[in-house]
């Protein structure tokens, strides 16, 4: 799941960088917008966690690329709602999050193919090993 899921993700965000809109840019910063919202619990926040992903896939100039990441991000859920669940101090991971998905919109805004992969990426990896998510 991991390595299919680096590489959609990596692909999108490279061509994201390179095909994605100013409305594609604010639609994915209204959904980083909305993580950043006080109070929010891990259900709401994984739910934008995977619209900002899949928004991006549909932000790639590819139709089916959009539909690929929505049916991996489902069939991810539970992982991702027990991750959250199981997290020490889920406030300081959202806060990384929020940072990394920051940056990877800051990567696909300025058109850098490189550095949007790169921080998809790291970001990936180092969320799948926090959460001990299953491969």
């Amino acid at each position: 799941m991991l390595r299919t899921r680096l590489a959609l993700e990596t692909w999108s965000c490279s061509e994201a960088a390179l095909h994605a809109s100013a409305e594609d840019h604010a639609e994915l910063a209204a959904i980083l917008d909305e993580m950043d919202r006080p109070g929010i619990g891990t259900g709401d926040f994984n739910r934008l966690d995977a619209a900002f992903h899949v928004r991006i896939a549909a932000s790639s100039g590819n139709l089916l690329t959009g539909h690929l990441m929505s049916s991996l991000r489902g069939a991810i859920n539970r992982q991702m709602i027990d991750a959250y669940a199981t997290l020490e101090d889920w406030q300081r991971t959202a806060e990384t999050v929020r940072s990394e998905h920051r940056a990877i919109l800051a990567a696909i805004v300025a058109g850098d193919a490189d550095a949007a992969s790169r921080a998809v990426r790291e970001h990936i990896e180092s969320f799948w090993a926090l959460g001990r998510i299953a491969d």
